[in-house]
């Protein structure tokens, strides 16, 4: 079965959408769900920048 995705999203990618991204990975494995989760940030200065990769 495949992964059901989450991608949390925030300016920065430096706290908010990190925290949330850490938060489903930490349920997902107590429940054993099969989830992947990650996060990412629209400001152009984010850690980790929004990608059509990423959205889809």
């Amino acid at each position: 079965m495949e992964a059901v995705k989450y991608l949390f999203i925030c300016a920065a990618n430096r706290n908010r959408s990190k925290a949330a991204e850490q938060i489903c990975k930490g349920m997902a494995q107590a429940k054993g769900k099969n989830i992947e989760c990650q996060s990412a940030g629209v400001h152009e200065l984010a850690e980790r920048r929004v990608t059509k990769y990423l959205a889809d």
